[in-house]
């Protein structure tokens, strides 16, 4: 291959994407993927730890494949493993001389075939498979039948590439005091090495394995699967975080790589003559047929080399040392193995030997003879070179006959024997007489030969750690106690001894907050302006909402108090009437009566009232000729009436579109069958309507319809007659002359065929007083009835199936109960909190007593804004870090939390994500409450209900699972196939009927569900529904294709099933159930007719008209799309939206679940309707004339006025005693003819360019909405696009645009709304189309189902259609059959937690529900979701977590947090970072770092280095070896800091202390476990469980002379073999060779690696620290456009958390500190809050609310002065910049150390007042560390806050 080829490439890969996803959560799910076996195989040589030259150690390179195959079973991975002969050379890890290659192929095909015989054992449930090459046919054919979803492989950059010494940072030494900030500023310079030195040397190291993979790398993406990298997998608990890329390339681009491929195939070339190796093997088998693998491997590898006839090679010795050796593996237990190195070794012929075994290994005779002959597999353990070294050193100082035993002799001499026979060698060992019985015997006793050093240096020591610090906490102890542990007190008196210059009080306030006189932390002014405004826009967002099913005007309801004291409300309960003692009152109607029945008079008179109305509307409809029109008038008046107004009129209304829609039939009397049957539809769709009518049907109606049905020969509907009143209005004769449109048409097939749609839906629903809007199914009263007997539930129903009342219900019970009672919501996005939030307050009111001045009924808390005192609400709607915080401050333990009645947890299933389902973990664990947890998406309800309810009854809750599997609204699929060519020349205005579904729209194929699952190894997922015209067509296939074998049951015949009867949705359910059954038996039987009728479901259908369709120009329209790519979604999706909206299939939500290409998306379409629009004003004589009209009208406009002027003018002065009366101006005005043009703006877009709704928005209403976005700086084109009736969603987007973006959306005037996931979780935005727009590894069946479950919502729409743009059709049906991932958790015991369950019992003095929330979480036996049980496993982890607390001055001997304990449990959703941090903190590293802070010219570099070191701390993204390999061979590098440059060497060593620390406590952990709960060793291979050596001690084999050492105890035997024992360098080493029967993950241990323990970061937050520019974070740094926001402001999160805590360490006043912290925000939230803040007078007016007003349950609840502005507690004046919030003696402590007068005004946090007993030069530094982080916080949001300049 040339060097241009090579480039190409590696350049092309260079410029793939790549990003970090959770693998099962986020990506795969439930699907299988590919991994590739060498792949799989070099990642696993290259383990630093395996000895394989010259050891050996294939048994232990064994054990590491087989750990990652465990790992990955365990996190419930599916997965098969393939080979590609071609490909066997890329195992070989880079930098493996070519004399040791053998080695590796030969590990590689034992370790193959060792994988292959465990596939063949069903309980692995593993596939492995071997191919010649990826181009074969035979793996073309594997692909087509496995439905793999994706491919994981190495990508072939090895570690020593990315060794960064000679990078160095000049400025990582923040003690230099010397270096000037000059030198610091100029130094950019590059590295100090060249570039040319390393360039060649990478691409020579490349061309045998880099290349070799990245070629198939390409192949596998140009054949649509997405890679995930086995070299970049990180093992994070129970996820698997892994780096998967993303791309795209032709087919046709290979070519110029297929040399490359041809130079890279290795072929087995053998040494030896094969044809002699396949004769000795089947002599060798002959002669023992009992041999196992490695037995037959040997002997005649042995004869092999015998045959050769090379006498160097073929002594004696050697072969009988190999027999030997093997003969000890197969005897000797695994613990007698680990041997240490020797140190001269003579390797020739054990090269030999193992070069020969991997030829015959290889060898076509091999493989043919063990098919035949299927000998046991034994082969992992074949070879072990340190045995074998040992053997051979044995028998060469005492002979055969001193080391051979009784033992070995035996099993010696039959494999002797048998290569004497082969080659007539005399190998076997005659009887040992007793002679030789008393050397063996003293040999094994010890005696040695003199001078001859036998045994070698034993390598590795026990674990440092022996004893833990005392400890006694009463609460713990219960707990601790099968945990025994020996306590050393002089240790922990020398540790506290060390550290007296630190203070031991505790680091909050010694008393604790008084709950009555506490107030939350005083909010500055802006603060209070824009929770006002956030108010005024609650309202306005909640009146968005009014309309919505469930959610009218008329259903907010009043709750009224059902305590004593309260008078109750009569519309609540009324008073029972007294007995009057007058009689003459019995003689008359009671006064009951008399209210009762003027009630009933009322309420006749306004029914006669409506009718009126209706008739005087129905007049007017009447003068509509066009019957089409007049019918969609009419059904946009039924739609408008209110509920009340709608019971009342909803029947004759209906009767009336009947009689409609019958005269249509009679005008149009349609020949086209489509047409026929879209009016028949109709009808079909209003007599459905009128069935569900409970009130109001009368003889009329009732009559009318049948004559109906007859006439147009429908199924016949009989409606029970309910009142005796006449219509109001007659309906026409047109019924008598209608055709017969359905004549021929079977009213089964009918109702299947079109009716599905319209059917009554109810499922066992019964009338409930509960629910007095509707009838509750059986399932939903189950809910009820939990709720109501305060018990907890777990609900589990698809979305649009009626979840939302559920939470409401709660709700309504908790405040009826009392005042004091409190409901918590808790949801996944702040979304979410701000809907369900606006709900509430459309819903409820309620009267509090005049003394509760700070109740209300609802408040919100996220970190971005806060409605309404959380703390006195009693529906507190937040998120669940929030709520987490709330539940663990110390100050609620005896107030808040025992109020805490219920809690609700939406959208549950986010307890699997790998970023904050922990926390969600945590919550379940903790809830000191019954709970209700709602999901529509969890694939193992079972498994997740059984751990549900254990966490539960520990507290004393019942818990039950109520499930309901299906949809209210069937859901449509699509696939949509672009025109190559589309001219676009507007949106023409659409006539006539609405078309259910998207059957006749333009390149639009349907997909019938049953074709999702040609993938035959897949079950049919639980959730697998079919809507009744499915299972109609379904049936017919089948039945038209069923056999004798493969019948289909006349029971199934659907023209008896449902004979005579209306069919209702429950009807279906039932007919569906034996349908899937029998299609599932299809699917698993080979013979059966499954593939026939794939393809007949594939044909267009000709009854439901599906039909393929061509374009203007000739092009099928169903022909399958070019490849995806961001082009041809963007060209596609104007087209796409232009069928939508032909089909009045529009609101439409389009999910593409990348950022930046939403934002992409929107814009490109905008451009389009412009220019469209544009050029068609440029051509129209129609603008022309308008133009013309408009300016005319505008002249005439100006002379009136003019004239209007000068006659005002003139009548001042004769008329000024007689002004015109109101009236008169009235009738003036009412007389001025309003114009067209005065309504016209030749401005705004023209409608046949816009999507938008104009009917749904006034001009003037868009108006505002646009001007709250100019203010708050949003691009322009957003604002358009709006205009237009487009939107986007995401999490990155403006609050304000995304609220405004909802409400648009809601009113009707967006139509459409391209977004990411943010619109998937339970957002009320109902749509009758969701289109899928391009393909992403977030798209999962998980994510499907959420985004699918928008379209077709309850109430709004009866059919939801799903459209897949741009994405493949395997993709495509995999979506639609995948069954949900299970539900994994994590493990919810971090030390974070540990550290804040103790300050919460500390702080709270021991409260009672503290106590509680500690026994629920560590009372659980199954403390993992999906995990075993491991109680002991988990108070161990606790016990050593509490000694690592000990240690590092954060717990005292009672488990009271001390010093920094506040900062660091504030910082838990950092974890390891944020002990790694306290490290540094506590040793004074950044006291001394900061102590020139004050000097402006060392300040920069000060920052630089705070900086580096936080960069290494908290923002830990490691580079893809790719990007790192292309940055050190670029010819010319950007100025961007792409690799993190090495810590300061004073931080790496501190940081190096506290890892050995932790290490020696992590290590003692696992030591005392394994003494108290671990018995003998791990001697099975962790996946296939395959016993590995024998049952002899090293004694009785005669080794006893060289064993004189222990094997390991806490260092699996497996990774002991290379030559270790019980020592480690790192956390991570111990965690990766620990024995497999002992639990520790890394990423539960506090460390963080440092330097060589971790590979190359990214610095892309150094690089935007150093010049602000986001775009080389994309370019150079490869962040994610649409990432880098979310990562700048956790960044600056962190940054405000450290410096809040800081501040609260410095100055503890008693306040609760936690509630505090749950106003710590980013950088990129407060400027949104700033700006919000800014222009509250002026929008708040704009929404109709006055800013200042408040409201007795929704109110704003700072501490404010008595004029509103906010004040410092304790000070008469308001804070106006940040020296005014800093107390006097702070100011001055901070001007005296650093020398300044503060007038940068940089610190923006407050310093109240002086430490309690902190000493003063602690203090002092301190001091100017928080000044130092401020001021680093403050340049950091400087530059973050440009980006939105």
């Amino acid at each position: 291959m040339s060097l241009v080829d090579s480039s190409k490439l590696l350049n092309w890969y260079k410029s793939l994407w790549s990003r970090t996803v959770d693998l099962v959560g986020d990506f795969l799910g439930s699907e299988l993927f590919i991994i590739d076996g060498d792949s799989l195989l070099l990642e696993c040589f290259s383990n630093e730890k395996l000895d394989f030259s010259p050891g050996f150690q294939l048994l232990h390179a064994t054990y590491i494949v087989e750990k990652f195959l465990q790992k990955l079973r365990q996190r419930k991975c599916v997965f098969e493993i393939v080979f590609f002969d071609c490909n066997a050379q890329l195992c070989v890890p880079a930098g493996t001389s070519d004399d040791n290659n053998y080695r590796y192929l030969l590990a590689r095909e034992a370790i193959l075939q060792h994988l292959v015989t465990i596939s063949q054992e069903k309980e692995h449930g593993l596939g492995v498979h071997v191919f010649e090459s990826y181009h074969s046919d035979s793996f073309k054919e594997y692909l087509l039948d496995s439905g793999a979803f994706a491919f994981m492989c190495h990508e072939g950059v090895m570690d020593e590439i990315n060794e960064i010494d000679e990078v160095s940072d000049s400025d990582g030494d923040g003690d230099d005091d010397d270096s000037s900030d000059e030198d610091y500023q100029e130094d950019n310079r590059d590295d100090d090495f060249t570039n040319e030195t390393k360039s060649g040397k990478i691409h020579f190291r490349a061309s045998s394995s880099v290349i070799g993979l990245r070629i198939m790398i390409r192949w596998f993406i140009t054949h649509g699967y997405n890679i995930a990298l086995v070299n970049n997998l990180e093992f994070r608990d129970t996820k698997i975080m892994a780096m998967v890329i993303q791309g795209s390339v032709k087919a046709q681009d290979t070519s110029s790589v297929q040399e490359v491929l041809q130079a890279n195939i290795s072929t087995y070339s053998d040494d030896s003559s094969m044809m002699t190796a396949s004769e000795l093997l089947k002599m060798a088998i002959h002669e023992d047929p009992n041999l196992t693998q490695s037995q037959c491997l040997l002997v005649v590898s042995l004869a092999v080399m015998s045959k050769d006839g090379s006498n160097s090679l073929t002594n004696t010795s050697g072969f009988t040392t190999a027999i030997l050796h093997l003969v000890i593996l197969q005897h000797v237990k695994l613990e007698d193995r680990v041997i240490p190195a020797f140190r001269v070794l003579n390797t020739q012929f054990f090269d030999a030997f193992l070069k020969t075994s991997k030829s015959v290994l290889t060898s076509a005779g091999w493989k043919d003879a063990m098919k035949r002959h299927r000998l046991p597999c034994d082969l992992p353990d074949f070879s072990d070179g340190r045995m074998f070294f040992q053997v051979q050193t044995m028998l060469d100082i005492l002979g055969v006959y001193r080391v051979i035993s009784p033992t070995t002799l035996l099993p010696f001499n039959k494999l002797a024997s048998l290569v004497d026979r082969l080659c007539g060698t005399k190998l076997m060992i005659e009887e040992l007489d007793d002679a030789t019985e008393e050397i063996t015997s003293s040999a094994r006793s010890g005696v040695n030969k003199p001078g001859k050093k036998l045994a070698p240096e034993i390598g590795g020591e026990s674990p440092k750690f022996v004893k833990v610090l005392p400890f006694h906490n009463a609460v713990f102890d219960e707990h601790l106690t099968p945990v025994h542990l020996e306590i050393e007190a002089s240790v922990d008196e020398e540790i506290w001894s060390s550290r007296k210059f630190m203070d031991l009080n505790h680091w909050h306030s010694s008393r604790p907050l008084d709950q009555k006189k506490a107030i939350l932390t005083p909010r500055n002014w802006w603060q209070q302006k824009r929770d006002q405004l956030y108010m005024a826009e609650m309202r306005h967002y909640a009146e968005s909402l009014l309309g919505s099913v469930g959610m009218s005007q008329t259903e907010t309801i009043v709750v009224e108090r059902s305590s004593s004291s309260h008078k109750t409300a009569p519309v609540v309960q009324e008073k029972q009437p007294t007995r009057s003692k007058n009689k003459h009152n019995a003689r008359g109607p009671t006064v009951r009566e008399q209210a009762a029945a003027a009630i009933q008079k009322a309420a006749s008179e306004r029914d006669h009232k409506r009718k009126n109305q209706w008739t005087i509307n129905l007049q007017k409809f009447s003068k509509v000729d066009d019957t089409m029109v007049r019918f969609t008038r009419v059904e946009d008046y039924l739609s408008g009436l209110s509920k009340d107004d709608r019971r009342i009129m909803e029947p004759e209304i209906l009767t009336h579109l009947l009689d409609t829609l019958v005269q249509a039939i009679c005008d149009k009397n349609a020949s086209e069958q489509t047409e026929k049957v879209l009016l028949a539809t109709h009808v079909w769709s209003v007599l459905a309507r009128l069935m569900k009518v409970r009130q109001g049907i009368n003889a009329d109606i009732s009559k009318y319809v049948g004559k109906v049905c007859q006439r147009l020969e429908l199924p016949l509907v009989q409606l029970e007659t309910q009142i005796e009143h006449p219509l109001s209005c007659k309906v026409s004769n047109a019924i008598l002359k209608a055709p017969k449109i359905m004549t021929g048409t079977d009213p089964v097939g009918f109702q299947l065929l079109y009716g599905g749609p319209f059917m009554d839906r109810s499922i066992d629903s019964t009338p409930d007083p509960r629910t007095p809007d509707f009838n509750p199914d059986r399932w939903q009263r189950e809910v009820l009835d939990q709720i109501d007997q305060k018990k907890s539930a777990f609900i589990v129903a698809p979305t649009s199936a009626g979840k939302t009342f559920i939470s409401f219900y709660a709700m309504r019970q908790i405040l009826k109960d009392d005042d004091d009672g409190v409901l918590v919501y808790a949801a996944p996005t702040k979304a979410l909190v701000n809907q369900i939030a606006a709900e509430v307050m459309a819903r409820f009111s309620k009267s509090y007593p005049e003394k509760a001045t700070s109740k209300s009924v609802w408040a919100i808390h996220t970190r971005d804004h806060r409605i309404n005192n959380p703390l006195t609400c009693q529906i507190l709607i937040t998120v669940p870090h929030i709520l987490q915080i709330m539940l663990l401050a110390p100050a609620n333990a005896k107030t808040w939390t025992p109020r805490l009645k219920r809690i609700i947890f939406d959208e549950i299933h986010c307890i699997g994500q790998a970023d904050d389902g922990i926390v969600w973990e945590q919550l379940l664990l903790l809830s000191p409450c019954p709970i209700i947890a709602l999901s529509a998406t969890v694939g193992n309800p079972d498994e997740f209900n059984s751990w549900l309810q254990r966490a539960q009854s520990t507290n004393g809750h019942d818990l039950k699972m109520i499930q309901h599997h299906h949809r209210y609204s069937d859901l449509r699929k699509y696939v949509y196939h672009g025109p190559r060519t589309f001219t676009f020349e507007g949106f023409s205005k659409l006539d006539g009927l609405s078309h259910l579904g998207l059957d006749d729209a333009d390149w639009m194929e349907l997909m019938h569900p049953v074709l999702s699952l040609a993938d035959r190894t897949r079950r049919i997922p639980d959730d697998f529904s079919l809507e009744p015209r499915d299972c109609f067509t379904l049936w017919r296939a089948m039945t038209d294709l069923q056999t004798s074998d493969f019948p289909v049951h006349p029971s199934l015949n659907p023209f008896d099933r449902f004979s005579g009867i209306i069919i209702q949705k429950k009807h279906i359910i039932e007919w569906q159930r034996p349908l899937k059954d029998l299609l599932d038996t299809w699917m698993k039987d080979r013979k059966s007719p499954f593939e026939a009728l794939l393809h007949r479901l594939s044909q267009p259908d000709k009854t439901t008209f599906a039909t393929t369709t061509t374009d203007a120009t000739g092009v099928n329209k169903s022909e399958n799309p070019p490849p995806s790519s961001s082009s041809g979604l963007f060209s596609s999706t104007l087209p796409l939206v232009y069928s939508l909206y032909a089909q009045g299939a529009l609101p439409a939500l389009f999910f593409n679940y990348d950022r930046s290409q939403c934002e992409d998306i929107c814009h490109h379409l905008l451009r389009e309707l412009q220019d469209a629009e544009t050029k068609w004003k440029a051509t129209s004589s129609k603008w022309k004339s308008d133009m013309d009209k408009w300016n005319e009208w505008r002249k005439q406009q100006a002379k009136k006025k003019s004239v209007k002027t000068t006659k005002v003018g003139k009548g001042k002065k004769g008329d000024e005693d007689e002004p015109m009366s109101r009236a008169d101006q009235m009738r003036e005005s009412a007389s001025v003819e309003t114009s067209q043009w005065a309504l016209f703006d030749p401005e705004r877009p023209v409608e046949m360019f816009s999507l938008a709704d104009s009917k749904k928005l006034r001009p003037s209403e868009f108006a505002v909405y646009a001007e709250q976005l100019r203010r708050r700086e949003m691009p322009k084109w957003l604002i358009d696009a709006l205009e237009r009736g487009i939107g986007v969603h995401h999490a990155g987007m403006n609050r304000k645009y995304r609220q405004i973006c909802e409400i648009l959306f809601r009113k009707g005037f967006l139509r459409v709304v391209i977004a990411t996931g943010t619109l998937a979780l339970g957002i009320n935005m109902p749509c009758k189309t969701v289109v899928f727009s391009g393909d992403s590894v977030f798209l999962t069946a998980l994510n499907f189902r959420q985004a699918a479950g928008r379209a077709g919502r309850r109430g709004f729409d009866i059919l939801g259609n799903v459209v897949f743009q741009q994405i493949p059709t395997a993709k495509v049906q995999r979506l639609i059959s995948s069954r949900l991932p299970d539900l994994n958790g994590h493990f919810p015991i971090t030390t974070s937690l540990v550290l804040r369950l103790f300050i919460l019992l500390h702080g709270s003095g021991q409260s009672a529900s503290a106590i509680k929330s500690i026994n629920s979480i560590l009372s659980q036996p199954r403390i993992c979701l999906g995990g075993p049980e491991m109680k002991q496993t988990v108070l161990h982890y606790l016990r050593f977590s509490i000694e690592y607390l000990r240690r590092n001055y954060l717990l005292d001997d009672t488990g009271a947090p001390l010093n920094f304990a506040g900062c660091i449990s504030h910082l838990y959703y950092t974890e390891s970072s944020s002990f790694a941090f306290h490290a540094l903190l506590i040793s004074g590293y950044f006291d001394g770092l900061c102590k020139h802070i004050g000097d402006e010219k060392k300040r920069p570099k000060i920052l630089h280095t705070l900086m580096l070191v936080m960069s290494h701390l908290f923002a830990r993204v490691p580079l893809r070896k790719s990007v790192l390999e292309s940055w050190r061979t670029a010819e010319k590098r950007s100025s961007s800091v792409v690799i993190l440059p090495p810590l300061p060497e004073e931080a790496c060593k501190i940081l190096h202390a506290h890892n050995s620390q932790v290490l020696d406590i992590y290590s003692g952990y696992v030591s005392t476990f394994i003494d108290q709960h671990v018995k003998g060793y791990d001697r099975s291979l962790p996946f296939s469980s395959v016993k590995c050596g024998g049952d002899k001690s090293a004694s009785e084999l005669g080794l006893s002379q060289v064993h004189n050492h222990t094997a390991p105890k806490i260092m699996s035997l497996f990774y002991a073999l290379s030559g270790k024992n019980d020592s480690w360098e790192t956390v991570s080493d111990l965690c990766e060779s620990i024995r497999s029967d002992v639990w520790l993950e890394a990423s539960v241990v506090p460390y963080v690696p440092v330097a060589s323990e971790s590979h190359p970061l990214n610095a892309y937050l150094l690089d935007f620290f150093k010049h602000g520019n986001i775009k080389q974070l994309e370019t150079a740094n490869k962040i994610r456009r649409g990432d880098i926001w979310f990562v700048l402001n956790d960044f600056s999160m962190v940054l405000a958390t450290i410096t809040t805590t800081l501040e609260n360490f410095l100055n503890p006043k008693g306040n609760d500190v936690d509630m505090d912290m749950l106003n710590i925000g980013g950088r990129g939230d407060s400027k949104e809050f700033e700006t919000d803040a800014m222009f509250v007078d002026e929008e708040a007016a704009e929404m109709g609310a006055e800013p200042t007003q408040t409201d007795r349950q929704e109110r704003v609840v700072p501490a404010v002065s008595g004029k509103g502005i906010p004040r410092r507690a304790g000070k008469g004046r308001v804070a106006e910049s940040w020296e005014d919030d800093l107390s006097e003696d702070v100011k001055e402590a901070i001007s005296k150390e650093t020398g300044s007068n503060h007038a940068t005004g940089r610190p923006n946090l407050r310093l109240v007042e002086t430490g309690e007993g902190l000493d003063q030069s602690r203090r002092s530094s301190l001091v100017l560390v928080y000044k130092a982080f401020s001021e680093l916080k403050n340049e950091f949001d400087d530059k973050f806050r440009a980006m939105w300049a």
